[in-house]
């Protein structure tokens, strides 16, 4: 069993559980958790072993715990801090 997270144009960060069947090796995907907490597209997704942080064009970054699947809560991020990593 492993997780697939997914950020989308449509502001959604979206968790899949991916198992596979002894008999003949096939994938099967569940969905886990959905969040709609950004009001801009996901630009980015970044993954520890429990947590998973998203940002997005709205200038927010969202934080997620993986094993409650919820969401944590939502920063502000300032546009000038956002641009730093640019140069």
């Amino acid at each position: 069993m492993f997780r697939i997270i997914v950020g989308c144009y449509e502001q959604l960060v979206i968790g899949y559980t991916v198992t596979s069947k002894k008999t003949n090796n096939e994938l099967q995907m569940e969905p886990y958790f959905s969040d709609h907490s950004q009001t801009g597209c996901i630009k980015c997704l970044a993954a520890g072993s429990r947590y998973i942080a998203s940002g997005s064009s709205d200038e927010t970054i969202c934080l997620y715990d993986m094993h409650l699947g919820e969401e944590l809560g939502c920063l502000q991020v300032p546009s000038l801090l956002c641009s730093l990593g640019r140069m």
